[in-house]
């Protein structure tokens, strides 16, 4: 098991599903985490309850990660209450639950705030706050099978991509 004692990880879209197993997991292998959710605080703070059963600091931040400010806010707020920030998994992701030939613009448009310019704030907010502590980590999951930002260069931070057969893809960025 990856040892992340004394490290903290953000990650958006904590509340359920992979983000709710991420955040577990890494508070077992020793991560203080903050949880992000959008809708749904009590699962957000069931999953706060795990990590601080496992004996680590938990931090629930309701935030539209769509929102840039709402995630600049977030961002610092974790920095500021968890003492720095070393992770970031961008997790949350929305579709609509509609055939694809149903699908209107509104849906369409959400889809994209949440899952290809949420990543994006996340990412971009927190390799900033990362820079500027000198280091960290990025980890993007998503169910496309492309990357959401192919070859986007970030200075101080190397960048690794690799595909899930079963999840669609996961991108992996270092600060330096």
């Amino acid at each position: 098991m990856i040892d992340l004692k004394g490290k903290v990880v953000l990650i958006t879209g904590a509340s359920r599903g992979i983000g709710r197993s991420c955040a577990v997991e890494m508070a077992r292998a020793g991560a203080d985490v903050a949880i992000n959710y959008h809708r749904h605080a009590e699962d957000a703070e069931a999953v706060a309850a795990q990590v601080r059963g496992l004996g680590r600091e938990a931090l629930v931040w309701q935030a539209d990660v769509a929102d840039r400010q709402a995630v600049e806010e977030m961002v610092a707020a974790v920095a500021q209450r968890l003492g720095h920030l070393d992770i970031v998994v961008c997790n949350a992701y929305y579709r609509k639950r509609e055939p694809f030939l149903e699908i209107g613009m509104e849906g369409m448009r959400r889809t994209l705030e949440v899952s290809l310019w949420g990543a994006f704030h996340a990412a971009q907010l927190g390799a900033r706050q990362m820079v500027l502590a000198r280091g960290g980590r990025q980890y993007s999951l998503h169910q496309f099978g492309a990357c959401l930002y192919p070859g986007a260069h970030c200075p101080g931070v190397q960048h690794r991509q690799s595909r899930h057969e079963s999840h669609g893809g996961y991108h992996r960025r270092r600060a330096a």
